[in-house]
């Protein structure tokens, strides 16, 4: 395994178990926990809102300037990072951005939408910060539009290019196959986003980072949108089993728990959850599949 970086989604993708809601004792205990990880970099919500409107959606669903800087207040050893959704927010939200401390800005991008994320690329270039092209439902490209999309983006020089595996349905073996073909094709960093929908997590970040992947996600007790993320608890344990000592793992252990507490349907199993990963689901198609009526987990 080469070396790489950490990020931690906690707040952001875990954010969708409370609606985006953290009061300030919540910030006080977790931030400072996984900053003494030492992870590299903290993903502390969503600027200007998520990929569709939410009502009634907590501060960390739209990261006003406040609340970026009692975040960057709470952290010593890492870097801040905030995910954005190109169509709710403008240049002077970058702008924003770098002046609160953020120092990687993570362009959330839609499958077709590429071209919404390149005035971004400038802008946070711009302000001197880090910036990340971010694929979701990279399951449902096929491999020449994955392509299209990287090529669309690589002559503005994003800082990394990151795969999401949204629905949890990715089989290691085409992780492995992805990262082996990008890492060697294109000289820019790669980062994958594992979700757990059929327990493939840690299995596939692993993959990835034996075939290239510089940068991975993980939550506090796998907290995110749906079934879960890589554990970062987890997942430095088992670093720490092959004598891989780069993150603290003490910290995460009542942090981890005290996410259970506060999210006690963190880790949930359920039909819908399953049925994603097994079929490759978007929320969209999820809900068309059971609106339609179909029963069963077993493919006709």
């Amino acid at each position: 395994m080469s070396s790489f970086k950490l990020l931690d989604v906690t707040l952001r993708d875990g954010g969708h178990h409370s609606n985006f809601h953290f009061t300030d004792e919540q910030l006080d205990k977790i931030i400072p926990a996984i900053d003494a990880t030492k992870v590299d970099f903290i993903e502390v919500g969503y600027r200007g809102g998520s990929i569709s409107p939410i009502p009634n959606i907590g501060i960390a669903g739209l990261c006003p300037d406040e609340y970026l800087l009692k975040c960057q207040k709470l952290i010593k050893n890492t870097k801040m990072a905030v995910m954005v959704h190109c169509q709710n927010i403008n240049k002077d939200d970058i702008k924003a951005l770098k002046k609160c401390g953020v120092s990687l800005v993570r362009l959330c991008i839609q499958k077709g939408e590429h071209k919404l994320a390149i005035p971004f690329i400038g802008y946070a270039k711009e302000a001197g910060m880090l910036v990340s092209t971010n694929f979701i439902h990279i399951s449902q490209y096929p491999q020449d539009v994955i392509i299209e999309a990287v090529d669309s983006v690589i002559p503005y020089e994003p800082s990394m290019i990151y795969f999401a595996d949204s629905n949890g349905c990715l089989h290691t073996h085409r992780v492995t196959a992805l990262y082996e073909y990008f890492t060697k094709h294109y000289n820019i960093p790669f980062g994958y986003h594992a979700h757990d929908n059929i327990g493939l997590a840690q299995t596939n970040v692993l993959a990835a980072l034996n075939a290239g992947a510089k940068f991975v996600d993980a939550s506090l007790a796998g907290a995110s949108k749906g079934i879960g993320n890589l554990k970062l608890e987890f997942f430095v344990a088992y670093l720490y089993s092959i004598k891989n000592y780069q993150f603290e793992l003490e910290p995460l252990i009542a942090a981890s728990n005290y996410v259970r507490d506060i999210f006690p349907e963190c880790g949930d199993v359920s039909e819908g959850e399953f049925l994603r990963g097994i079929f490759d689901f978007s929320t969209k198609q999820l809900a068309q599949h059971i609106a339609s009526g179909k029963k069963g987990f077993k493919q006709s």
